[in-house]
């Protein structure tokens, strides 16, 4: 089964559907951290739940992005764990601040959004490519599973 919702009315339907239809596969979208899923669903319920990533792991350090997601996480956040959902935001901010480094002249609305519409880059392990027919940056997805302790795993 296929949901589509923010994280607490999720966590309450795998709870509940858990509960009354045992084993099912239940699978969400990648706007879920899992972990927050994993707390609000209790455990043995979330176990296993299937989410879509838009994004490469934040956990494995395997490209040159997640490690530096890491230390700016270390240095501006020291507070925070590593999150699927903080190393989109933390791409996005990256992209943008690539996105106004290359426009010419002052970075206005309508600068920033040309030089987004012919940017490609690689992030070190993620590329993002845009056009002006092509505002979808990428197309990486895979499934990572919710594990007992609520870590994913692939």
């Amino acid at each position: 089964m296929i949901m589509i919702g923010v994280v607490r009315p999720t966590a309450a339907f795998v709870k509940a559907y858990q509960t009354a239809h045992p084993g099912t596969q239940l699978f969400s979208i990648s706007v879920v951290n899992g972990r927050e899923l994993h707390q609000l669903a209790g455990g043995d319920a979330a176990r296993g739940v299937g989410i879509t990533q838009v994004m490469p792991s934040p956990f494995s350090g395997v490209t040159r992005i997640a490690r530096d997601y890491h230390q700016a996480l270390k240095r501006f956040a020291p507070e925070d764990t590593p999150s699927y959902t903080s190393f989109e935001e933390y791409v996005g901010a990256r992209v943008l601040i690539e996105a106004i480094r290359r426009t010419k002249g002052t970075p206005t609305p309508a600068a920033v959004m040309q030089s987004l519409e012919n940017l490609d880059l690689d992030l070190g392990g993620f590329k993002v490519r845009f056009s002006p027919g092509d505002r979808v940056g990428s197309r990486y997805v895979e499934v990572t599973l919710l594990g007992r302790d609520g870590n994913h795993v692939r």
